[in-house]
């Protein structure tokens, strides 16, 4: 049975409500606002007899299918829209700070605006495609959103430098740019927002430098509900739009699903989508091909979402509270997942010379991709080594044997390596802000397992120890990165691990070797009788993200 669009009041079968960017309604005082599947059904049913008995007076509807083919189909899940105001009642539209704090943005970056939106899309729109050649010809007109342009322009200034332009003009400062893009952000976000607002809050959560971990989480919450309500969660390959529109739905979605597992990552909180509740399809490199897309966009994008649902299987695991309730009659343990054979599946779908960069790290053309290959690697093993350190029976196995710990710190050795073999045009390549994170994580173990050493039967110094080296090669090698090319996605680990691996190659670091071991309980621990100087601050670890 042929599928049919069916809009009341606002759009006519042959002119698709999705033609305008904002869809589908084309009233700029209005948005779309998805139905949810409880009553959908209940409402075609009463809008397509009150089109029969009072036709024009039904309410402004606009669904996918007819509501027939739907119930031939004995479906109960209908995709169903109603128009909602986009702004909150006694507002106006005056009532907007966004476009005067766009302009202030472009009088500091004026004249490179337009270079660096074209930078943009040349250089890291391709692998992490947040906007599409619509957006592109619509950014810095009259109907497009200044906020998005706002957000667009701080997200470039990373790139500052390889303006072919600039001549050694002075940088301005990407904080108060942020700070700007993001007043404008907040102000759209409340009084009218809309398909605009929810890429620009793409590109601001993806913005690099990190300056705000909790305003991150907030506006990936914001953007999650958003495209909820604009029902990006639901599959529109049965929908009556045009190819580029299908995309550009379903590539936003799972942007935001990237973002919402590797921000998980980053700020040790639960993901806040759960497969279940989306049956969007994973973007295909063949779909990208068909509408003249960058062959890179076709390739790395889908990549990394087959990687990110890899990584999601580890941490619906992790954050799973209830996985060691029950009792010992009737236990209810969640096994560990066991991530290898889920990563040699997505290792086998890559393409050959892809697929030879994320095993052999040979030609990069996609670092963050590599990068995001190793850490899930590392992760898998360094939690089955967590697994060995505590049994379900609460008993502990010793895990200072290096034969445990050999396999998980060789692959955050090579993690290390790869960080030491980045030239300046890997640095200068597209990196996700929150897989800085993961570079920390990785100094984490390594010194935690240069502890463990230390504290064993014999001792190992720090000096002796292949994983104390390895963190110490780590810092050397972001510290390099960092001054040579101003690469910031070092910063977070830096700020957190550079003090602490400098203070255990004190003289006195070997007292450490006197403190009760934490990991046998708390039972009977006294404070040792240190100076309290002589301690991280806790505060600076976070200092300048």
């Amino acid at each position: 049975m042929r599928e049919t669009n069916v809009a009341l009041n606002k759009a006519s079968p042959e002119e698709s409500p999705f033609s305008k960017f904002d869809f589908p309604f084309t009233d700029a005082e209005e948005e779309s606002h998805i139905i949810g599947p409880t009553s959908s059904l209940d409402i075609l049913l009463i809008v397509e007899y009150l089109s029969i008995i009072a036709p024009g007076n039904a309410a402004p509807l606009w669904f996918t299918k007819s509501f027939q083919d739907h119930l031939m189909a004995e479906q109960r899940l209908v995709t169903v829209y109603r128009a909602v105001h986009r702004r909150p009642l006694g507002t106006s539209p005056s009532q907007t700070i966004d476009s005067s704090k766009c302009k202030i943005i472009e009088k500091m970056l004026d004249p490179f605006c337009e270079d660096l939106v074209n930078l943009y899309f040349e250089r890291i729109n391709p692998c992490f495609p947040i906007l599409d050649g619509v957006t592109q010809l619509a950014v810095g007109q009259e109907t497009s959103s200044p906020t998005l342009r706002a957000c667009l322009l701080a997200h470039t200034m990373v790139f500052w430098k390889q303006l072919r332009k600039r001549a050694g003009e002075h940088c301005p400062d990407i904080r108060f740019v942020w700070n700007q893009a993001n007043e404008a952000l907040y102000s759209e976000l409340y009084l009218s927002p809309g398909m605009q607002t929810l890429s620009a809050i793409l590109l601001n959560i993806a913005g690099r430098p990190l300056t705000s971990m909790i305003g991150n989480g907030i506006l990936l919450g914001s953007a999650i509900s958003l495209a909820q309500s604009l029902g990006l969660h639901y599959d529109c390959r049965n929908e009556d739009i045009r190819l580029v529109e299908k995309l550009g739905r379903t590539r936003v979605w799972w942007i935001i699903v990237v973002l919402d597992k590797w921000s998980s990552v980053a700020y040790g909180k639960p993901p806040q989508l759960r497969r279940t509740q989306s049956n969007v399809r994973r973007p295909d490199s063949g779909d990208y091909a068909r509408v003249g897309g960058n062959r890179k966009t076709s390739i790395a994008f889908p990549a990394l979402v087959t990687l990110t649902e890899v990584l999601d299987t580890y941490l619906e695991y992790v954050f799973n509270l209830r996985r060691n309730r029950g009792t010992r009659d009737s236990p209810q343990v969640i096994e560990k997942p066991d991530l290898a054979p889920k990563l040699r599946a997505w290792e086998d779908s890559l393409p050959g010379p892809l697929r030879s960069e994320m095993l052999q790290g040979n030609e990069l053309r996609a670092p963050n991709l590599r990068l995001a290959y190793l850490y899930i690697k590392f992760v898998g093993l360094k939690e089955k080594i967590i697994g060995i350190e505590w049994n379900a029976d609460d008993t502990a196995t010793d895990i200072t044997s290096l034969d445990f710990n050999q396999p998980a710190l060789r692959a955050a050795e090579a993690i290390v390596r790869f960080i030491q073999s980045l030239d300046e045009r890997d640095l200068s390549d597209f990196w996700l802000s929150p897989i800085a994170f993961t570079l920390s994580d990785t100094v984490s173990y390594l010194v935690g397992c240069a502890i463990r050493e230390q504290r064993s039967d014999p001792p190992v110094r720090f000096t002796s120890s292949l994983a104390f080296q390895l963190a110490r090669d780590m810092i050397s090698a972001l510290q390099s990165h960092q001054t040579r090319y101003g690469w910031d996605i070092g910063a977070v680990c830096l700020a957190q691990h550079a003090k602490i691996v400098e203070q255990l190659l004190a003289p006195d670091a070997s007292a450490a070797s006197d403190m009760p071991d934490l990991e046998g309980g708390a039972d009977g621990f006294i404070i040792p009788n240190r100076d309290v100087a002589t301690l991280p601050d806790l505060w600076e670890w976070f200092e300048g993200i």
